[in-house]
């Protein structure tokens, strides 16, 4: 019988010795959990630090490139600058010569352009001939022309010849 209290006794002994392992063993690996989850933490606002420094950079490397493109065309003188009549394009060109009724490809659009009237190309007819202004009397004539053919091939009154007028 004291033999089988000896043993009744270790084996509690050794339950609780056991549970206090266990509860260790829990703390220890909660622990590591905690840690690891700083860790994340922390790598992830190192990780948000650097795209926000790249995009700093990327902000000041496009400024200093459009300054540099600024300087670059204000260096062009003002009768040397044509840009590309065409509104979806508008680059930027140097005319080194010009002269009536001579003509270039936009090197961005590939579109043909007049370098004296600074208009779209008008193979066939004069700068005079194909620059209709707004205001004068034949450009006044030329838009109610064409509001008219508007308004017979589309059904759609263009109103330009009200705004002219």
């Amino acid at each position: 019988m004291l033999f089988s209290l000896l043993v009744g006794k270790s084996r509690g002994i050794s339950l609780v010795s056991q549970s206090k392992h266990f509860a260790i063993i829990i703390i220890i690996i909660i622990i590591i959990i905690i840690i690891i989850i700083i860790m994340i933490i922390i790598v992830t606002i190192v990780f948000v630090f650097v795209i926000i420094i790249v995009i700093v950079i990327i902000i000041i490397i496009t400024i200093i490139i459009n300054n540099m493109q600024m300087a670059a065309e204000a260096s062009i003188p003002e009768a040397s600058k044509l840009y590309c009549p065409y509104p979806k394009c508008s680059t930027l060109m140097v005319a080194d010569e010009r002269g009536p009724n001579m003509h270039a490809e936009c090197p961005a659009c590939h579109r043909m352009l007049c370098l004296w009237c600074r208009t779209p190309w008008h193979q066939g007819q004069t700068c005079g001939e194909a620059k209709v202004y707004p205001g004068s009397a034949k450009g006044k004539k030329e838009t109610k022309r064409l509001c008219f053919l508007a308004l017979i091939n589309t059904g759609l009154f263009c109103g330009l010849a009200l705004q002219t007028v």
